[in-house]
């Protein structure tokens, strides 16, 4: 339900305002757009049809889109977002608003690169459903001089009050009870993850422990010492997007082309990146 209402008001009520000033603002609107598939993807995959082509018209009931509506219509935002930045960029705006972004602080070239991204994102997660609309937006996206993103995109805290929800989450709420996944702890306790050391705390013992899903627990749970957290601070920045998830999603295209040689250095190279940004 959270997903569902804060995209809309939180997200999609100040992206309106920024799209009734498209005219005269049109890179602030740009910006925007980005921000709108960025949010509003993760509702539509939750889900399933939502409101968003009409988003913005001024209707009084917005009509709910099918998936594939939705799809389109973000494929079609970013289109118009990547050209009217690129015209920013090529104008000679290199940095545009950089006292109001905390995520690349002004950086107009990685916008553009993160909507890229968001592009080959987007169409991998249609690749069974729609194999043609899959091709054309991934060959778009390999195509593109904006290139993709290599780093972490992180919200940075800003000025005034911050709070982490990963770790209001994970140590605030019900007293703390969230402990790590016993699922990926064990994949990366069996291959000895150098990871592991930025992802989770350890336990009291050196070691990495995580709770299986829909484990029975009794008292004695929210007291060991045993059990790992996610490994963050209030004071950190939340990740939006791995920098190493482009060389994945390249990875799934080559060999999908059957180019078996481009797709291991793809993988290899996502692998090594993942692991130089968690500094392993």
């Amino acid at each position: 339900k959270a997903l569902f209402e804060d995209a809309f008001v939180r997200a999609m009520a100040p992206w309106a305002k920024l799209n009734a000033l498209r005219e005269n603002s049109p890179y602030d609107a740009a910006l925007g757009d980005v921000l709108k598939v960025a949010v509003m993807h993760r509702v539509t995959d939750a889900y399933g049809p939502i409101p968003y082509t009409q988003l913005g018209t001024g209707v009084n009931h917005v009509a709910y889109d099918t998936q594939e509506e939705v799809y389109r219509g973000m494929f079609m935002d970013l289109d118009r977002a990547i050209e009217t930045l690129q015209e920013l960029v090529n104008g000679g705006t290199a940095t545009y608003l950089e006292d109001y972004d905390n995520v690349f602080y002004g950086n107009m070239a990685k916008w553009i690169a993160f909507a890229n991204t968001l592009r080959l994102r987007l169409a991998t997660r249609v690749a069974y459903a729609d194999e043609a609309l899959y091709q054309a937006e991934a060959e778009k996206a390999l195509a593109s001089a904006a290139g993709f993103i290599q780093e972490d995109v992180v919200l940075h805290p800003g000025a005034g009050a911050w709070e982490n929800p990963i770790y209001v989450i994970e140590y605030n709420f019900n007293d703390g009870d969230a402990k790590a996944g016993a699922t990926i702890v064990t994949y990366m306790n069996s291959y000895n993850d150098p990871r592991r050391a930025s992802y989770f705390t350890a336990g009291s013992d050196g070691k990495y422990y995580g709770v299986r899903m829909g484990a029975a627990v009794d008292s004695n749970y929210p007291k060991s010492t045993l059990w790992s957290r996610v490994n963050c601070t209030n004071a950190d920045p939340l990740k939006w997007m791995s920098g190493a998830e482009a060389d994945f999603l390249k990875a799934e295209f080559f060999l999908r082309q059957g180019e078996a040689a481009a797709a291991k250095a793809a993988y290899e190279a996502g692998v090594k990146r993942g692991l130089a940004l968690a500094g392993a």
